[in-house]
């Protein structure tokens, strides 16, 4: 009676290892326009896949690829009949961070400490300089954050970090990138991302840029605290006049920390941040000119048309970034929602041979 019962788990185990050589096993995808990669599928849902390609993972909108493809995952994704009853009675826990509940779909806010490791590294990169705003509090961030609908902390989940100008903020106005998130998250709606932003307590933009990294970090840290897979997601950099700026000198704070940069958003920006932080933050140089930069400008914009935009283009070539699309509109200095979401989009998807 023995021997039958070996022969069976035998038999199931080799069926296991089969199958599981068969998910990782690297395949050729199209997506609708007829482009072809080679990837490996990692895991999908109703929305999205993951494809690794050169060891990273790349989210993907399911609807960019071709039908074929399609039908493949769904396949590969039918769980077994056994599998269904535990699947439908799993309900994902509720979600929380820094004590405030994580509703998906909907922006929450929330406030996290700088780490004394935090704030030893940003004063190690500022030493004696003094922001120019003295109303600001930086040991702890403003944070605001929105997952999707969809949304399960056990998957990857690409993130935006936006920042916001701190122009008029010597005129009284008060700028903040808590609440300019709305584009971004239109888009992360569409697209399945995560979006997340920080200001100092009372939505108060600071001055030094090494202090916005220090807020956004925290804002991740929080993350990390309540899903630790947060800590491997990747993450792109967005924003508009100087936060597109500013969103450059980010993609460089956290490439240098070991974060995958997958793309960098700048709208109306007439300066490239993206190559001071080569120069200043020295993030390892191949990792960082991978990312992909979206540069958006409005045909009529007067501050940051398309002259000083294709002249952030050619500096941001110069320095290495080969993966660089210039991108007008009829409008003037002012955020394009399509670019925005056409940005997220483009920079979720594995990077072709030429953008390698």
């Amino acid at each position: 009676m023995k021997l039958p019962i070996l022969l069976v788990a035998s038999l199931v185990l080799s069926l296991s290892t089969l199958l599981r050589a068969q998910l990782s096993e690297s395949r050729s995808w199209k997506d609708v326009t007829g482009r072809v990669i080679q990837a490996e599928f990692v895991t999908a849902d109703d929305k999205s896949v993951t494809l690794k390609v050169g060891g990273k993972d790349f989210p993907l909108p399911l609807e960019r690829l071709a039908a074929e493809d399609r039908e493949w995952i769904k396949q590969k994704m039918t769980p077994a009949p056994a599998a269904a009853v535990s699947v439908a009675t799993t309900t994902l826990g509720e979600l929380k961070i820094a004590g405030v509940t994580i509703k998906p779909g909907v922006k929450a806010e929330f406030e996290a400490p700088l780490s004394e490791t935090l704030l030893a590294k940003l004063k190690k990169r500022i030493g004696s300089a003094k922001d120019s705003y003295s109303d600001i509090d930086m040991t702890k961030a403003a944070v605001g954050l929105f997952v999707p609908a969809n949304f399960d902390p056990a998957k990857s989940w690409p993130i935006m970090i936006v920042s916001v100008t701190d122009s008029g903020r010597d005129k009284g106005k008060f700028p903040s990138s808590v609440k300019s998130m709305g584009s971004f998250i239109d888009a992360a709606k569409d697209l399945g991302w995560v979006v997340l932003a920080a200001d100092c307590p009372g939505n108060l933009t600071p001055g030094l840029p090494f202090n916005r990294c220090g807020l956004a970090e925290a804002g991740l840290e929080a993350m990390a605290a309540a899903w630790p897979n947060s800590k491997t997601w990747p993450i792109a950099t967005g924003g508009f006049s100087g936060g597109a700026k500013y969103s450059g000198w980010l993609g460089g704070w956290f490439c240098e920390g070991g974060r995958q940069v997958l793309g960098m958003f700048m709208g109306g920006c007439n300066a490239d941040m993206a190559t001071m932080a080569i120069d200043e933050i020295k993030p390892p140089k191949k990792q960082f000119t991978a990312a992909k930069v979206f540069l958006s400008s409005g045909k009529e914009d007067k501050i940051a048309g398309p002259i000083p935009t294709a002249e952030v283009a050619k500096s941001l070539k110069r320095s290495g970034f080969d993966a660089v699309k210039v991108e007008a509109f009829d409008g003037g200095h002012e955020v394009n929602k399509a670019h925005v979401l056409a940005a997220m989009r483009w920079f979720a998807e594995p990077p072709t041979t030429k953008e390698k």
